[in-house]
């Protein structure tokens, strides 16, 4: 094994153009035919760094050694052949460039090499074309290597692809011009219950109910109606349906990109289901909050028994989906209920016959000052009233008594020819109707029992109140029991900065719901462990305008909108979500502020420890003037060291 010394040529100074170096493995036993290979590069332009190898041995381990631009080799050397370095070159380094440069090879030979795997051959007599096929050889050589990264490159962008979209929290379907899908995501295969296999080829329209895809429709009938190469559409909800037949709402974004291989279309689907569960209950116990203030107004505006009554039975039969709603009260005298008022459609005689005290599902609930639930599968144990409704079509029924302090006044009956949903709800609220009824009953017969169970009524609704702050509370898991504290902790601020008796109601109502706008918020931004980007930011900032939204059209809690839509303003203006600065921002928010960080500093979190109450207590005092009024961080002071801790 030698380094070939660089020939030179008469002539040749610094002057010349910088050769580009060229690192050759040479396979040859003649040092004289090396020198004249190595001088016929140089003369073609290049600068070669040459290493000799005369046997098999000397040319394995110098290609261990390094990396090098190009083998070339003679055909014919003691112990070995061409063939035999050629097989070992290509083992170690497919793509080497390897050319053959040889006195005496024959035509058959030299073919046989290249179809081996050699690039070319050159004759020693004919020198002069080692440098050009160098050339060619190295150019391919490297093209064909940036190639292969290209390629390299490109498979693992794919797979990396492929495994976002394969692990990605949303369903992904991917479908073709025709309607039938390509592929579908792990979570789209769980949230279907399809493997993606056996939905490969399949119409996309049997994934949703009624077999039909309005993305889908929508997104064929863009792409053959304009010349762009890409669309979206976003926030469209649909009913999907799963393999065994089962329905649930579904959020679907979709697009489609125009590649060199044709349209690639996609769903991307979240399942939305639990969310609108939540939505819905929201907006129904909206309603009822709504409702009762109702039946509130009619008994304070109106000593109208038949009146007041009236408004009860026409709220509970919206709010439960009753078929039929009865008040029934009771004679005293005859020890008998009577019918009062009632909505729905039954027989006039049901309506006009009296029902003695323990005599069926009315008479029970009344003598025992319990409610009773009844349904047909019950039959045998039911009085003639109940078998009469049953044979009016009536499957489900529910009686509550009125009754105040153990003196029963009558019953509120409500009827169904179906099983109603969310039992537990409408029959909170059933409860709660009946107390409104018995206050009904009792205005009509002595005002000042109205006062005291309106006191009761309103007990209610703070209880509703403090139920709805629970779900957002136990929504948001890692903040449970937050809105309960901070409520009775800004009353306790807001008495000792002076506020009035009278504004501490909305004040207490507005704390307690301080974080309901947070329901509109994705679980996958509300419950995310780890930091929130950007626009899942700008989303989550948006929950006190859902709140307003929500609250003000309620009459009776518009005074307490404040709270929940301006607590996270700020006094140097910073805050969202509308910027407000100073006395801009309304004195209760101001109050509940402070409150609110207060509690959330000294509470754990997923991301961190709850702090040091004397750590809290000094950025209190740091951000007053800048996220906090000074003048309520001053109080707030005072009285800090006797809060109850969270």
């Amino acid at each position: 094994m030698a380094v070939v010394q660089k020939a030179t040529d008469e002539g040749f100074n610094q002057r010349q153009p910088i050769l580009r170096r060229l690192k050759v493995l040479l396979v040859e036993d003649s040092e004289d035919d090396a020198l004249l290979m190595t001088r016929a590069l140089r003369l073609g332009g290049f600068d070669p760094v040459v290493l000799r190898v005369e046997t098999f041995g000397g040319l394995s381990a110098s290609l261990r050694q390094q990396d090098w631009d190009i083998v070339l080799s003679d055909h014919n050397l003691p112990g070995f052949s061409a063939e035999q370095a050629l097989e070992l070159v290509r083992s170690r380094y497919p793509e080497l460039p390897f050319v053959v440069v040889s006195g005496c090879i024959g035509e058959e030979a030299a073919v046989a090499l290249m179809r081996a795997g050699a690039q070319d051959y050159v004759l020693k007599s004919n020198l002069a074309k080692l440098a050009p096929v160098v050339e060619r050889e190295i150019g391919e050589y490297r093209t064909r290597l940036e190639r292969h990264r290209a390629e390299a490159e490109r498979r693992e962008a794919h797979a990396i692809h492929e495994a976002i979209l394969e692990n990605a929290a949303e369903g992904i379907v991917t479908f073709q011009l025709d309607g039938t899908i390509r592929s579908m995501n792990r979570c789209a295969e769980q949230m279907f219950g399809y493997a993606s296999a056996e939905m490969v080829g399949r119409p996309i329209h049997e994934l949703f109910d009624g077999g039909r895809c309005e993305p889908c429709e929508r997104l064929l009938e863009a792409v053959r109606r304009s010349q762009e190469d890409r669309f979206a559409l976003s926030g469209i909800e649909v009913t999907a349906v799963r393999s065994d037949r089962s329905q649930f709402c579904a959020q679907v974004n979709a697009s489609g990109v125009r590649l060199a291989a044709g349209w690639y279309l996609t769903l991307f689907l979240r399942d939305v289901t639990e969310q609108k569960r939540a939505e819905r209950r929201i907006r129904e116990q909206m309603e009822r909050l709504s409702s009762l203030r109702r039946i509130d107004l009619a008994i304070h505006s109106s000593l109208n028994l038949n009146l007041m009554l009236s408004v009860v039975v026409d709220q509970v039969a919206a709010q439960l989906g009753a078929d039929v709603v009865d008040v029934l009260l009771l004679d005293r005298g005859t020890q008998s209920l009577m019918h009062a008022s009632g909505r729905g459609v039954v027989s006039t005689q049901l309506r006009r016959a009296a029902c003695r005290l323990g005599e069926g599902a009315a008479g029970m609930a009344a003598l025992r000052n319990s409610a009773v639930r009844w349904s047909a599968s019950d039959a045998a144990q039911l009085g003639p009233r109940e078998l009469q409704l049953i044979s009016e079509g009536f499957r489900h029924g529910w009686v509550v008594p009125l009754a105040s302090k153990g003196e029963v006044l009558g019953v509120l009956e409500a009827f169904f020819r179906t099983e109603p949903d969310a039992l537990e709800d409408r029959l909170e609220f059933f409860d709660v109707v009946a107390s409104q009824a018995t206050m009904a009953v009792q205005s009509a017969e002595m005002f000042d029992r109205l006062l005291r169970t309106n006191n009761e009524l309103q007990l209610a609704y703070d209880q509703t109140l403090v139920g709805w702050s629970q779900v957002v509370d136990l929504r948001d898991r890692e903040t449970k029991g937050h809105s309960e504290r901070v409520t009775a902790v800004a009353t306790r601020l807001a008495k000792a900065y002076g506020l009035e008796e009278s504004d501490l109601v909305p004040l207490r109502q507005g704390a307690l719901l301080h974080d309901v706008g947070k329901l509109a918020i994705p679980d996958s931004i509300l419950l995310k462990p780890g930091p929130l980007n950007e626009e899942e930011w700008a989303e989550m900032r948006k929950h006190p305008v859902h709140a307003f939204e929500w609250l003000s059209s309620i009459q009776f809690l518009q005074q307490a909108v404040d709270i929940p839509y301006c607590h996270h303003e700020k006094w140097d203006g910073s805050g969202y979500p509308r910027g407000l600065v100073r006395e801009e921002i309304p004195l209760s928010a101001r109050i509940f502020a402070v409150v609110d960080v207060w509690d959330a500093l000294l509470s754990d979190r997923p991301y961190r420890k709850a702090w040091d109450p004397s750590a809290a207590r000094s950025y209190i005092a740091e951000e007053a003037g800048k996220h906090f009024d000074p003048d309520i961080v001053r109080c707030f002071l005072e009285i800090e060291p006797s809060l109850p801790r969270p």
